[in-house]
């Protein structure tokens, strides 16, 4: 959300703003209950009280009794009441799915980059994506998701199968990677050639699993070749292969 007060905060930039701004439009009605517009301080995205009520002050904290675009953010959140959301402008719903909802993720897992020492540029034309530089690396690029559905998910880079052949770390926050049958049902719907080359992760665990992946094995031809898939382990909160190092999903 971009408010109209915002344009005199520090670090506003009116040339970034003149090339975004036709993603922005006016708040729609059904996010609105009374005239206010509740925000959620973690994801920053709409919120609203159960039953839709109107929010009585602007004290307010997420629970059981409220909702937010980010589903599933902690309770305790605070929530914050706009009350004129006549000067607000909001993302279009699918880039606030699509965008909003992975910078956290993009943020963690670039902030680990950074620590190590890893280096990496974002990829043009592509969402959330990085390239990783270093040679000799199995898994050249990076993109952060978060996706409720592993399938779905599965099923979004399966129609990418060119682009990620050559290694993709797939990045999805903790709270979903670490849910029962994710990581396993992630990897059955992704199709069988480019399993091996597809490393689910979280930002916590991104380096040292990107360091768990050998170097792609060169054939007696001297090509690059693959390594076989190995018999999964677990490794803490990862599952890897033995021969590989690969996530298993």
């Amino acid at each position: 959300m971009v408010h109209q007060e915002d344009r005199f905060k520090r670090g506003w930039s009116n040339a970034v703003w003149s090339r975004v701004r036709d993603l922005y439009h006016p708040v729609p009605e059904a996010l609105l209950v009374d005239g206010t517009l509740l925000r959620c301080a973690d994801c920053r995205l709409p919120a609203r009280l159960r039953g839709r009520r109107a929010p009585e002050h602007g004290d307010l904290a997420a629970g059981p009794d409220t909702w937010c675009e980010g589903e599933e953010c902690p309770h305790g959140v605070r929530l914050d009441l706009i009350r004129d959301p006549d000067q607000v402008r909001i993302l279009s719903r699918p880039l606030r799915a699509f965008l909003a909802l992975p910078l956290r993720i993009e943020e963690a897992a670039l902030s680990e980059l950074d620590r190590f020492g890893v280096g990496y540029e974002a990829l043009p034309g592509e969402l959330n994506a990085y390239r990783l530089r270093g040679d000799g690396r199995r898994v050249r690029s990076m993109h952060a998701y978060d996706r409720l559905q592993p399938t779905l998910l599965a099923a979004r880079l399966a129609s990418r199968t060119t682009a990620i052949a050559d290694g993709t770390a797939v990045v999805v926050p903790r709270r979903l990677a670490d849910r029962t049958g994710y990581r396993a049902a992630f990897v059955a719907a992704l199709p069988e050639a480019v399993r091996q080359d597809v490393l689910l992760t979280t930002p916590e665990e991104l380096v040292r699993d990107l360091a768990a992946v050998p170097p792609q094995a060169t054939s007696s031809s001297g090509r690059p070749g693959r390594s076989s898939p190995g018999t999964p382990r677990q490794a803490g909160a990862s599952t890897t292969f033995e021969t590989n190092g690969e996530s298993d999903a």
